[in-house]
């Protein structure tokens, strides 16, 4: 209920799902006054700065929230902080911790190697959009979760209809500017879609993490990076270029 203070008062949850709810954020990760640079601090990944707002929390920055940019469901905008805002409502609505409910509908059920780990603001908060702490080889059981169609470890751990709805996209509400430089891609339900006309979920972090699951190809590749860009084309277009040339040399055998 807090959120009708917000501008988040008139959205749905798929539009925070799908990122494409009006909400002015700045996710200018360069910049030091961005907004998402105040997430930085409000999750206490960097110090209080005199020139960017400084939150407590991260639930505080979500309440600062009260201007819009475009009705919701316009367009998509990647902005982080709809990630921690869908975190906020499933905790609320389960009265269960973040970390706590991953542990018992995902983490645990894929049969994992290691245990995992949130960062936590101040108040105790989970920081939803980033900060995701685990081993390579558990991020790669559960891409290829996604594509045995989400079932892991002899289990049917994600609904098979919830992934089939994460292709139905809508490619009016995307372009050169803002789909991250990817051609005839989407998103949705928090996925990257590589293509429209092809079935690749996509987990992408800055610094070059990613879960690529090819659930064409029954192909998961995992990898974890430390680019010294948050973001870089050339990069991203080297990295779609070797996953290709992975799948084609395990395709053709």
């Amino acid at each position: 209920p807090e959120l009708k203070r917000t501008a988040w008062k008139d959205a749905q949850l798929r539009h925070a799902l799908d990122m494409t709810s009006g909400v002015r954020y700045n996710e200018d990760y360069e910049a030091p006054d961005s907004d998402i640079a105040a997430t930085d601090i409000a999750s206490g990944w960097r110090k209080p700065h005199r020139n960017v707002r400084n939150f407590q929390c991260m639930w505080d920055q979500i309440l600062s929230l009260k201007q819009v940019s475009r009705p919701h469901g316009e367009l998509f905008e990647y902005r982080s902080i709809e990630t921690d805002v869908l975190a906020h409502c499933m905790e609320r609505v389960t009265q269960t911790r973040l970390a706590e409910l991953i542990s018992r509908e995902l983490w645990q059920p894929l049969g994992v190697q290691e245990s995992a780990c949130f960062t936590v603001d101040a108040a105790g908060y989970p920081l939803a959009d980033g900060g995701f702490n685990a081993a390579l080889r558990d991020y790669a059981r559960f891409g290829q979760m996604l594509c045995n169609g989400g079932v892991g470890n002899g289990q049917q751990i994600v609904p098979r209809e919830w992934l089939l709805d994460t292709f139905d996209t809508d490619p009016s509400l995307f372009s050169d500017q803002n789909n991250m430089d990817l051609d005839n891609g989407a998103y949705r339900n928090q996925f990257w879609i590589r293509d429209i006309e092809r079935r690749i979920l996509m987990a992408r972090g800055v610094f070059g993490q990613i879960i690529y699951a090819d659930m064409d190809n029954s192909l998961t590749i995992a990898r974890l990076a430390s680019w010294p860009e948050f973001v870089s084309r050339e990069r991203k277009t080297d990295d779609l270029r070797a996953f290709d040339a992975i799948t084609h040399f395990l395709t053709d055998q």
